[in-house]
């Protein structure tokens, strides 16, 4: 690699909708100097809210098949990488990346980074076809992967094997968030709630995340009668997108429950309305890898009331969490709520600092993940043991 030009990185990466990857990609694209990195980003569908920030931070977004229509996938990423290359690495963020590592082998010399997002629970009911292709991708992984990245260490496990850890390539990485947009401004809270079109005494109870199964809204939705039995001024804040929105909206109207609830669809100013807005974070979800939205929740220092299949790495701010088994009684989450939203809630300033001590601060993790971009572009160092070579 030439020192005049930039280190050249292809993300190979889900439409860039506004969720836990696609966000912290782009906030690490915006803290990444312009003139050291050049990103690429593959994504197989185009006309996503977050596009055109990442185009605005400098990356070029690039249209490639659908991975289910494979021949055509093959071909179309290894006519973008020919065509759009030389990369230095290609930083694979999606379920089979032993797949796309394998296309990609004779098409490049660049390095190939694996990603591992979420760990086996996620495809415990995906398609068929999906789980096949994790199947196929996993052993793909560590034969052609030159490193790997996970968010916690059971998707390590899930995606380079059990025995991740005595293999040099592979490490976790926390995704980090931007600690500096955690601010609360005493008007702002009476502007969301007139914005909103919630009463000024209203109790919040947010949730943050994309209408999907994993998310379990139909859960919070069985929830509410019964929290509005216990704390009547409750009004609920459902945040995001996803294929699951409208029959959520009509379990809602369904249950009469209507009035008290308002859907915000996909927003950008989650900090604020974290911080200055919820007095409460329900998340009950299914399974996750380790969620950006319970470390925004922590910088804002929001209490959370999740389930108890939330990885244990998640939680730094361990007063602010209460985590309960989808199994247990209905009064037992009730309960958990309403002890929650008595508690004193910590300012964020508090937590922001507890959490810079961190790699859940987005500058510590970016550092760490920029030494492993030079060390695979530049080949100076030995990635495995951190030596000069």
């Amino acid at each position: 690699m030439s020192d005049s030009r930039p280190i050249r990185v292809l993300h190979i990466c889900y439409p860039l909708i506004r969720a836990g990857i696609e966000t912290w990609l782009l906030h690490v694209l915006k803290q990444l100097d312009q003139d050291s990195f050049q990103f690429d980003i593959a994504v197989h569908s185009l006309g996503h809210p977050l596009e055109p920030e990442y185009e605005a931070a400098g990356a070029r977004i690039l249209k490639i098949p659908r991975a289910d229509h494979i021949l055509a996938h093959i071909v179309g990423l290894r006519r973008l990488i020919r065509s759009r290359g030389p990369y230095d690495i290609i930083h694979s963020h999606v379920h089979h990346t032993g797949i796309e590592f394998a296309i990609c082998r004779g098409a490049t010399r660049a390095a190939l980074l694996a990603h591992a997002h979420n760990d086996e629970r996620a495809f415990a009911d995906a398609p068929f076809l999906q789980r096949i292709a994790l199947k196929i991708s996993r052993p793909w992984i560590g034969k052609y992967a030159t490193a790997g990245l996970a968010c916690s260490q059971r998707a390590a496990a899930a995606f380079f094997g059990k025995n991740w850890a005595s293999d040099g390539r592979f490490q976790v990485l926390h995704c980090g968030i931007d600690l500096q947009r955690f601010r609360a401004t005493p008007e702002a809270r009476a502007a969301l709630k007139k914005e909103i079109g919630l009463p000024d005494d209203a109790v919040v109870i947010g949730h943050v995340g994309r209408f999907a199964p994993a998310k379990n809204h139909t859960f919070i939705v069985a929830l509410m009668p019964h929290i509005l039995a216990r704390i009547p001024n409750a009004y609920f804040v459902f945040v995001g997108d996803g294929p699951l929105r409208s029959k959520v909206q009509e379990d809602v109207n369904r249950a009469g429950l209507e009035g008290l609830v308002r859907f915000l669809g996909s927003r950008p100013d989650v900090p604020s309305l974290m911080t200055n807005l919820f007095d409460l974070l329900l998340f009950p979800s299914r399974h996750e890898g380790l969620p950006l939205t319970l470390i925004e929740a922590q910088a804002a220092g929001c209490p959370v009331v999740c389930s108890d299949e939330i990885s244990p790495e998640t939680f730094v701010l361990e007063e602010l969490f209460r985590p309960i088994s989808l199994k247990a009684a209905i009064s037992q989450w009730v309960e958990a709520v309403h002890e929650a939203i008595r508690t004193r809630r910590p300012s964020p300033e508090e937590c922001v600092t507890r959490l810079s001590q961190t790699d859940f601060d987005l500058g510590r993790g970016l550092e760490r993940l920029v030494q492993l971009y030079f060390c695979l572009a530049t080949k100076e160092i030995d990635c495995r043991r951190g030596k000069r070579v």
